[in-house]
């Protein structure tokens, strides 16, 4: 949808010798106006679009990071989609999580130490 499109930046990069694609997408959530169910909702909505958008295009690998503005561990990801663990800065301890980096076709517990 328009709305969605206005939130995200996407891009296919493609191997050049095996033509294989990895689906890159930026995601900011959105935060004023919105309770937490409607927040929530937009979220799955915009994983659903694409999941949609990776099958059409037969797309084995894709990687969305961004500020969800949510804890998107609370909500029904689409089928292989997984959150991956990472630690976040230790300037975000005792706050909630918002920031997450969604995967498909990549092992979800993998450690990733986030730098500033």
């Amino acid at each position: 949808t328009q709305f969605l499109q206005s939130r995200d930046c996407m891009v296919v990069l493609k191997h050049k010798s095996t033509q294989m694609g990895v689906l890159v997408v930026s995601f900011h959530g959105v935060h004023v106006g919105y309770n937490k169910q409607q927040k929530q909702r937009i979220c799955q909505v915009f994983l659903e679009e694409v999941e949609r958008i990776r099958r059409e295009r037969r797309i084995q690998y894709v990687v969305i990071g961004g500020d969800f503005n949510c804890d998107i561990r609370d909500i029904t990801l689409p089928s292989g989609m997984s959150i991956l663990d990472y630690t976040p800065l230790d300037r975000w301890a005792g706050k909630e999580r918002k920031d997450f980096i969604v995967v498909v076709g990549c092992h979800p517990r993998a450690a990733v130490k986030v730098k500033s």
